[in-house]
Formats: C-alpha cells, structure tokens, sequence
C-alpha cells in the first residue's frame, strides 16, 4: 500500500513540475534530463533529477541507502553560477562560502570554497557540460533549506572537494564540455 502511495506521489510530482515548465531538457536549451547512476549496491540507473527527488521525498532512508554519493554523471545546462553562497553538503547540513553550479535540468553541484580545479569565470549560464560527481540529497522541508536552493527545488551533489575542512566523498568532480 505505502509502495501504491510513493507511486501516486511521484507521479502527481512529475506531473506538477510538467505543469509548472519542468518539461523536458530539450525543450530548456540543451543537455539530457537524464543521469546515469551507480547506486551503492552496483547498480548502473538511468535517472532524472525529478525521479530522485521524488525518491528523496518517498523514503529518505531508501535514498540514503541507495544513492548517498553515489557516482552519478549528467550533460546539463548551467541556470547560474554562485559563490560565497550557502550549500547543503549533507542531508540537513548547510555550509556558507560555498561554491555552486545550479542547472536547468535540477542539478545542482557544490564546490568547495577553495577549489582550484575549475575557474568558474569561464563558464557562463547557458553552456552545456557533462558533469561527474556523487549525490548528497534533496532536503527542502526548511523555510531556510529552500533559501539555500533559492526557492527551486534541486538534488545537491558534491564531489571530493574539502569543504570546510571536511571531504565528503572520494569521487572526483568532473566538468567537461562535450564533443
């Protein structure tokens, strides 16, 4: 009965954010929707930003289970660029001075405050990348948490980067521009 519910919550999700412009990606200027997904048991998904939120809201503990940084990786469009910003780097835990990529397709990418890896200057709203990294979560139960997503609703992913003195995951974050 409860799996039947999930089912129906997800689905009405999916359907709200269609209603709401969510739409396709292709229609948003480019990239795939989709990311492909290793979860921590082995398995390689093929999965939406809204299909994982909508795994966030079903069942934390299943989503934690399954796909808490686990390697993920997706082409997307850059929506903004944000630094000395607040992020969620952990289901419920927000750092300031943060780095961050969010994308049209529902991505949003934290990177440490002194990564060196990436001059963020030289990517601009709109460029497609393929991104690699692992996922966090999609916590948006807080007044404050949706202010950290700036009142749009993301899955948060961090790489290796050392935020605040802490690493979170050993996966490397990879941005590229596709060929």
């Amino acid at each position: 009965m409860k799996r039947i519910l999930s089912c129906m919550l997800a689905a009405a999700l999916m359907l709200a954010l269609s209603a709401c412009g969510g739409g396709s990606t292709e229609a948003q200027g480019g990239g795939t929707a989709a990311a492909t997904v290793t979860t921590t048991e082995g398995n390689t998904v093929t999965m939406t930003a809204e299909e994982l939120i909508a795994a966030y809201d079903a069942n934390e503990a299943s989503f934690n289970k399954l796909y808490l940084y686990a390697p993920i990786q997706f082409t997307g469009t850059i929506r903004n660029i944000k630094v000395d910003t607040s992020v969620i780097v952990e289901s419920g835990k927000v750092d300031a001075g943060q780095q961050k990529i969010v994308f049209e397709e529902g991505w949003c990418l934290v990177l440490g405050e002194d990564n060196t890896n990436y001059d963020l200057a030289q990517f601009n709203a709109g460029d497609v990348v393929t991104v690699t990294s692992s996922i966090v979560g999609a916590p948006y139960d807080t007044d404050f948490l949706k202010t950290v997503s700036d009142n749009t609703r993301v899955l948060w992913l961090v790489g290796d980067d050392t935020i605040h003195g802490q690493q979170h995951s050993d996966i490397p974050t990879v941005i590229e521009t596709p060929s």
